[in-house]
């Protein structure tokens, strides 16, 4: 697997962490600064984007 795919991998996890985060999916179980707010959400999902399009990519 190259690293570009890795960094994928990666960017799409984090997404995916900030997106849950913001909807404040995790605040019972990991408190966190980032609970219930949306900004963090639309990162997220912006990483996640930013993911899809560098999975596809050519090394």
């Amino acid at each position: 697997m190259s690293l570009l795919k890795l960094v994928a991998i990666a960017l799409g996890l984090m997404g995916l962490v900030f997106l849950v985060q913001g909807l404040g999916l995790t605040a019972s179980l990991f408190p966190s600064y980032m609970d219930n707010d949306l900004r963090w959400s639309l990162v997220g999902i912006v990483a996640m984007i930013a993911a899809v399009f560098l999975w596809q990519r050519k090394a």
